[in-house]
This record gives C-alpha cells, sequence and structure tokens, in this order.
C-alpha cells in the first residue's frame, strides 16, 4: 500500500468516492491525457502513479496491470479454493459492484490501456489521516464504529482477503474508503468478520440486485468460480439480512 500528497481538480474530488462526480471521474480517468508517470515503489503489485488531465481538471491515478495466478489451493480462515488470483481485474470489478450498491466505497476504477499494457486505473484516494489508530480519534465513535459495518458488509461480498488496517484509508470524519481490492473475489464463503450491522440502503440494492445483471456487469472481469462465489455469498448476507428483521432487531440496519 502506498500514498503520497496530490492535488486534484477540486471540481471532481475523485479520491473521495462519497463525494465525488462519477461520471465526470470515470471520464478523466478513460480519456484524460497522461501528463506523467512513475513507479509507487511500494507493495508487490507494480503499481504506477498517474497524472491525467481531462479539459480544466487534473487528476491523480494509480495505474495497475500485474496479473497473478497460482493453482494447488489457497486456504483462508479454514476453507480452500483451487486457484489464488490477485489481478488489476478484480480492482474494476469491485468498483463496479461498490457502484451497484451505492455504496461508495470504492474510489472510481476504470479499465484502460497505458504504455501497452491493460490495467485498472483507480482515482487516487485521499488520505487526511495516516492510517488506522494514529491521527485525531473520531469526534462520534458510534459513526465511526457504523462505518466500518457498511466496510465489512462490502468486504465480505467481494470477500477481500488482503483488508488490513494499511489497506483502508479514513476520511477527515473516518468514512472509510475500501482501495487495494486484488486480492479478492476467491469463491471462500464463510464470514470472517461478524455481520450484525447493515446498511440499509445497500443491504436493499442487493436484494433487488439480478444475479443477471451482476453476471453482465462483471462477467468481464471475473471468471465463472469467482461469479458463483460472490452469489453465494450474497444468498448468506440476505439470509442474515432476513433474521433481522424477522428478529425485529431496530439496531441492525442503519442509514448510508
Amino acid at each position: 500500500m502506498f500514498f503520497a500528497t496530490v492535488v486534484v481538480a477540486a471540481g471532481l474530488s475523485c479520491g473521495a468516492p462519497q463525494r465525488a462526480d462519477l461520471v465526470g471521474c470515470e471520464r478523466a480517468l478513460r480519456q484524460g491525457k497522461v501528463l506523467s508517470t512513475r513507479e509507487v515503489g511500494q507493495g508487490i503489485s507494480g503499481a504506477v502513479l498517474v497524472r491525467l488531465r481531462q479539459g480544466d481538471a487534473e487528476v491523480a491515478a494509480v495505474f495497475k496491470s500485474a496479473e497473478t495466478r497460482a493453482e494447488g489451493g489457497f486456504g483462508f480462515h479454514g476453507e480452500t479454493v483451487a486457484t489464488y488470483r490477485d489481478t488489476w481485474r478484480h480492482e474494476v470489478a469491485a468498483y463496479e459492484l461498490d457502484r451497484l450498491l451505492a455504496l461508495r466505497l470504492v474510489p472510481p476504477t476504470v479499465e484502460r490501456k497505458l504504455g501497452g499494457k491493460r490495467g485498472s486505473l483507480q482515482a487516487w484516494a485521499e488520505r487526511p489521516l495516516s492510517r488506522f489508530g494514529q491521527g485525531p480519534p473520531p469526534e462520534d465513535p458510534g459513526r465511526a464504529d457504523t462505518y466500518m459495518h457498511a466496510q465489512r458488509f462490502f468486504d465480505y461480498l467481494i470477500f477481500n482477503t488482503d483488508r488490513h488496517v494499511r489497506n483502508v484509508l479514513f476520511g477527515s470524519d473516518w468514512r472509510p474508503v475500501a482501495i487495494d481490492n486484488s486480492i479478492a473475489f476467491h469463491p471462500f464463503v464463510r464470514p470472517y468478520r461478524p455481520l450484525h450491522r447493515f446498511p440499509r440502503g445497500p443491504a436493499e440494492a442487493l436484494e433487488r440486485l439480478d444475479p443477471h445483471a451482476l453476471r453482465k456487469r462483471l462477467g468481464r472481469y471475473l471468471e465463472k468460480d469467482e461469479i458463483q462465489g460472490l452469489l453465494a455469498r450474497r444468498a448468506r448476507l440476505l439470509a442474515l439480512v432476513a433474521a433481522a428483521r424477522a428478529e425485529g432487531r431496530a439496531d441492525a440496519f442503519f442509514e448510508w
């Protein structure tokens, strides 16, 4: 994981997904003229920091083109799958799912070809707090805790096995920004963190989400077993949501 201080166009604020103009940011990422590139030099994904200009807007982004695949079994919290995958395609898939659910946790991310390589181009996430556990404490600890339940909701759906405190950024209000989603979407189904509180709007969007539409939206970036795993986790999560409603747990749902 990596970070830097980068000035972006105030009108887009692409690195802050909760307030970004997603359409404008996606257009800038897809069509923006490349001003400069440099290797980030951290992590194992071969990431490149890119500066783009689209009209009057200047945007910073991270380009990833690495694809790692290993056969022979990959274990996580007592489950095992046949294949380990770490790929830029998961970055795009995570953003597309985030958009379908209106969570706004993942910075705008598109597929793009740069320097002869195809990969993901994600808006550089702003980093007003240095990392989890540092900087000023949240003004409202309850709200910060609620935010993390939204993050857990999403991370279970994409099954990000690389989510640790350095792979979640926090805004000044402690709202999380979910970066580094390349090691995700393995077809595990057993939750590895408690799931007992749910963002109301995204949970309802997940209920309405047609599996065919999901396959159409993410099929370019996920393999068959990854799609099946996602649908299995969706079913499990919706069962938890239904149980919370049946039990009348008013604290199980929060506005998002």
